[in-house]
C-alpha cells in the first residue's frame, strides 16, 4: 500500500495520475470533520464506487451507524465496506469470553452488540478490553488496573489518543483511557488491535478483492 496522504480537502486530479485499483480511507479528519464533509471525499467516492473501503480506529459506533453517517453527507460506503477497531474489539471479547469473562469499557452500542452475540462481561475478569468509553468513572480505573496488576490481559482497540475536531480541538480517544490504566497499574504491556496494525486493511482488501500493491491509503 502506498504511504497514508495529509488530507483536509481531496486532490482529484492528484490521485487520477496515481490510478490506484481501490482507495481506503481513515475516518475522522479525512471523510468527516465534526460530522461535515471534507471537501472532494463524496465525489471522489463516486469516481471509485464499489472499490472503496473504510478503516478505522473508530471504537463507538457499529459499521452501519457509521455508513448512516457517511450517507447524511452524500458519502456512499456500504456498511460491509467499513471496517472498524471497535469491531475487531468486539471479535476477541466474543473469542475470550468463550473461557473466561472480559470486563469491557466500551461504548453502550459496542457492549450491546457483543452481549447479542454471546460475551460474558463482568468486572471480575480475566480481560480488560478497552474502547473509547465516554462514561469510564474513577470506579472503572480502580477495578481495570487491579485486574491487570493481578493479571489481567489489557486489549485496546486502538492507542489513538485523540482524534481531530473542528478549530484545531481534539476528542480524548481510547488510548489516553489505555495511558491511565498503565500508569495506575504499573504495566507497559498492552494489546493493540487497531492501526497502525494491518488486520483492517487486510480485511478490507479481501472484501474488495485488491492486492496491496494496487491499493491507496489515505489518511489525515
Amino acid at each position: 500500500m502506498h504511504a497514508p496522504t495529509s488530507s483536509r480537502f481531496i486532490d482529484l486530479a492528484a490521485l487520477e495520475s496515481i490510478r490506484p485499483q481501490t482507495l481506503l480511507f481513515d475516518l475522522d479528519g479525512t471523510l468527516l470533520l465534526d460530522e461535515r464533509e471534507v471537501a472532494g471525499a463524496a465525489e471522489l467516492i463516486d469516481r471509485y464506487h464499489g472499490r472503496c473501503a473504510v478503516i478505522t480506529n473508530n471504537s463507538t459506533d457499529l459499521p452501519e451507524t457509521i455508513a448512516q453517517r457517511l450517507a447524511a453527507n452524500g458519502i456512499r460506503i456500504p456498511a460491509e465496506h467499513i471496517f472498524t477497531a471497535g469491531m475487531l474489539l468486539v471479535d476477541e471479547i466474543v473469542r475470550f469470553s468463550r473461557q473466561a469473562p472480559v470486563m469491557a469499557l466500551i461504548s453502550p452500542e459496542l457492549e450491546a452488540f457483543a452481549r447479542m452475540r454471546g460475551a460474558v462481561l463482568s468486572p471480575d475478569a480475566g480481560m480488560v478490553a478497552v474502547g473509547r468509553c465516554t462514561g469510564f468513572c474513577y470506579a472503572d480505573l480502580v477495578i481495570s488496573a487491579n485486574l491487570v496488576r493481578q493479571g489481567a490481559a489489557l486489549v485496546a482497540s486502538n492507542l489513538d489518543t485523540s482524534h481531530p475536531s473542528g478549530l484545531n480541538g481534539v476528542v480524548p480517544e481510547t488510548g489516553s483511557l489505555v495511558a491511565a490504566i498503565q500508569a495506575a497499574s504499573g504495566t507497559r504491556k498492552v494489546v493493540n488491535l487497531g492501526k497502525p496494525e494491518p488486520t483492517m486493511a487486510t480485511l478490507a482488501l479481501a472484501r474488495l478483492g485488491c492486492p496491496p500493491s494496487r491499493s491507496l491509503v489515505i489518511g489525515d
